[in-house]
């Protein structure tokens, strides 16, 4: 069965990084800051509404022709999870990988480094909009993928922190941060269910 993989987060989070490094089965990534880069290479903000259509274009083509891919994206937009009800329709399995930091301050800091050692920038106020939106549209996607992984990335190293299936916890690290308790209230109430569970025995 073809797979559609999005890894999902804020500006920042290190989706790149992730995707560099697990994708070992080279499955072709769609990326809208990417596709802006090759458009307008001297000022890629200037072409993200160009790179955002050609990155539809290019993913209902991957779906059309039952090609498994990945998606990059902040996840942050209208049309995120319209394009897992699609890959959903045209019978691929869903997964989404989300890739978490703590704040927008956090968002900040990274695109700031990111900047200096020549990598892309991103509007402040665009960072700041985003975070929250991302994390709303990530609430709604896990009722409806198949199979969801959650990472800490606000450390040096990322920590898997839950594995979710079809809307089910099935792991939740007992390290689990207390800002993705709050951002995700599934695995809110899964540890809140841990614990009342734990005080019966």
């Amino acid at each position: 069965m073809a797979r559609l993989w999005i890894v999902a987060g804020p500006n920042g989070a290190g989706k790149s990084t992730l995707v560099e490094d697990f994708n070992r089965a080279g499955l072709p990534v769609s990326n809208p800051d990417e596709l802006a880069k090759q458009i307008n290479p001297g000022n890629p903000e200037k072409a993200q509404i160009e790179a955002g259509r050609r990155a539809l274009t290019e993913r209902r083509a991957f779906l059309v022709a039952g090609q498994s891919f990945l998606i990059e994206t902040t996840f942050s937009g209208r049309g995120s999870l319209q394009q897992i009800e699609e890959a959903k329709q045209a019978g691929f399995k869903t997964c989404l990988v989300v890739v978490g930091i703590k704040s927008a301050v956090t968002s900040f800091a990274r695109v700031a480094t990111r900047v200096m050692r020549g990598g892309h920038s991103v509007p402040a106020a665009d960072i700041e909009r985003r975070y929250q939106r991302t994390f709303d549209n990530v609430n709604q996607a896990l009722k409806q993928v198949d199979l969801a992984f959650v990472i800490d990335n606000s450390k040096r190293r990322p920590s898997l922190v839950a594995k979710i299936e079809r809307g089910k916890v099935i792991r939740l690290s007992p390290k689990a941060p207390a800002w993705i308790l709050k951002q995700i209230p599934l695995l809110a109430r899964h540890r809140a269910k841990e614990r009342s569970q734990g005080l019966s025995l």
